[in-house]
């Protein structure tokens, strides 16, 4: 009886360990005010730090140059849902503004059969890392987001990581080995090559073609504030089912000392 109690007590311990540590993904909300024309972008992003680096990092399909030195993995991801919205106006090369008020870009890092084309995710423009400080977004020199979808004509990014997407790239101060996008060279050119540092840390925007299918930016949105972000507190379902476990454990182990 002795032995059956003492296994019934160490497969408990195991259960509540595995139970409890299902409480490591985590979801945040974020804001970024200060954009040239009073627009703010609020989101939300949900992951777990999977590699225990204090960072919860995505990069799909990024450039390897970018990654050298770092000690980040480019084919890492750690995001599974993802959302931004703005509200505000976007201003074109000709001056003309446009209100814009139900830009919102989804993504979802968990669906892998969502294809712009074979091989290429509609998520192909997403990125996000964050450092787990409980600090602004941004102000980390490994730090940035990048929301966009293939198939969609708006793209929302801030800070100073923005590893460029193998293909079209654009030249820009400061920019990263592997290149700089539309939106990283808009942050680049406007704080003349140091995000966050100078006079642009983001950039709302949208993207169009020309008769030769190169994109260029139609209207945009800058801004010189980081984005702050706050940990939504996460039901502790996983503790709720370690302690039905350790109900149903002590009860057992009360019926087994009663038998003995």
């Amino acid at each position: 009886m002795k032995n059956a109690l003492s296994k019934l007590t160490l497969l408990c311990g195991l259960l509540f360990t595995l139970s409890a540590s299902q409480a490591s993904v985590m979801t945040f909300n974020f804001s970024v005010g200060g954009f040239s024309d009073g627009g703010t972008v609020t989101g939300t992003f949900t992951g777990e730090d999977l590699n225990n680096d204090g960072y919860i990092s995505s990069f799909l399909f990024k450039q390897s140059d970018d990654f050298v030195g770092t000690g980040f993995d480019e084919t890492l991801s750690e995001v599974y849902t993802a959302s931004a919205s703005f509200s505000g106006i976007f201003t074109a090369d000709d001056g003309s503004q446009q209100p814009v008020t139900d830009l919102t870009i989804s993504n979802d890092l968990t669906d892998t059969t969502d294809m712009f084309v074979p091989g290429f995710p509609m998520d192909l423009f997403f990125l996000l890392n964050y450092k787990l400080d409980g600090g602004l977004l941004g102000d980390d020199e490994y730090e940035g987001m990048l929301f966009g979808q293939a198939d969609a004509p708006y793209v929302f990014g801030l800070g100073q990581f923005l590893p460029a997407p193998a293909g079209i790239v654009f030249d820009a101060p400061g920019m990263l080995p592997g290149g700089a996008t539309l939106t990283s060279q808009m942050i680049l050119n406007g704080s003349n090559g140091s995000p966050c540092q100078g006079l642009t840390c983001g950039a709302v925007h949208t993207v169009l073609t020309d008769q030769n299918f190169m994109p260029y930016v139609g209207g945009r949105s800058l801004t010189n504030s980081l984005a702050v972000v706050e940990e939504v507190p996460a039901p502790p379902l996983g503790f709720l089912i370690a302690g039905m476990m350790v109900l149903v454990c002590l009860k057992r182990s009360r019926d087994i000392e009663n038998q003995s």
